[in-house]
């Protein structure tokens, strides 16, 4: 596998994390009880609600064979390995997330698409549904909402896939509440109002 920037272990900070002590820990019960298959997850909620703890936990617990990658991270590998002169091997870094037992896009949000980056993100989609390999999504915005940052040509197919293939699980409205109790209870009334 091609060693990058994108690939990371479980941060100290995610291991020391008490779940008890999470924001919503209802969800990351939801989320550590998750069981092999080709349906992967989509964490979503606010910032701080304890989504990709959960999820490095999850991960961390059962030692698959996994990449994080922040949606940030996949643009820029995208710009950096196909630029003149850049490091290259992009396909063989694609090809390498295709394989994974689990891929796992940290604050897939974040993501910023160009027509080149929606379309190798489709195709990696595509592929680990087709192969069934499960992929990870921790986001601040509902599958609908991301999608809104998809282009019309490309946006029914990937939230599609994302909601056939993922479990949603909601982040922030659980009752283990913390100091941005007002902020979480605020963005669990407006998406239920």
């Amino acid at each position: 596998m091609v060693i990058t920037k994108a690939e990371r272990d479980v941060p100290d900070f995610y291991k020391k994390t008490d779940p008890k002590l999470l924001p919503d820990y209802s969800a990351f019960e939801m989320v550590s009880t998750w069981t092999w298959g080709p349906v992967g997850l989509y964490c979503y909620g606010p910032s701080g609600s304890g989504k990709s703890r959960s999820v490095y936990r999850l991960i961390e617990s059962q030692g698959w064979d996994t990449v994080v990658v922040t949606g940030n991270e996949f643009q820029s590998e995208l710009v950096e390995r196909n630029r003149p002169g850049g490091i290259g091997g992009w396909d063989d870094w694609l090809s390498d997330l295709r394989h994974l037992d689990v891929l796992y896009f940290d604050d897939v949000s974040k993501l910023r698409f160009s027509d080149r980056c929606e379309s190798e993100f489709h195709s990696l989609l595509d592929y680990r549904i087709t192969h069934e390999y499960p992929t990870f999504f921790t986001s601040e915005l509902s599958i609908d909402d991301f999608g809104q940052r998809i282009s019309d040509d490309n946006r029914a197919g990937i939230t599609r896939r994302i909601k056939e293939f993922c479990q949603p699980v909601r982040f922030g409205c659980g009752m283990n509440w913390t100091d941005n109790e007002e902020y979480i209870r605020q963005q669990c009334e407006r998406e239920f109002a």
